[in-house]
């Protein structure tokens, strides 16, 4: 699990083991990313309790054609996550963009 402090004044981690958040990542570790399937964004990070997570690594990028806004990158699980938050009708056309190879 990736995180950085980014306040002074964080709480604990250990406050933050009952958050849906923390449980959702700490999942997402072990190979079971059914929980973080609903997270969907443009950023792949949450921020709470003074912390920012990073789940980048459990998400791939989609390059999307919007009906209304047109092109736009987002990380998520899979394509399905992101057609259920856009709105499958309002989703033109989407691709995968592959990772790098280091």
């Amino acid at each position: 699990m990736k995180y950085r402090k980014f306040v002074q004044q964080a709480c604990s981690l250990e406050a933050l083991k009952a958050t849906s958040t923390y449980k959702a990542i700490e999942a997402a570790d072990k190979g079971d990313l059914s929980l973080l399937k609903p997270w969907v964004g443009q950023v792949a990070t949450t921020r709470i309790g003074g912390y920012e997570f990073d789940y980048s690594e459990h998400c791939k990028r989609f390059l999307v054609n919007e009906k209304y806004r047109g092109w736009a990158e987002y990380q998520a699980v899979n394509k399905t996550c992101v057609r259920n938050l856009l709105g499958k009708n309002n989703v033109l056309e989407i691709y995968e963009i592959p990772k790098k190879n280091s």
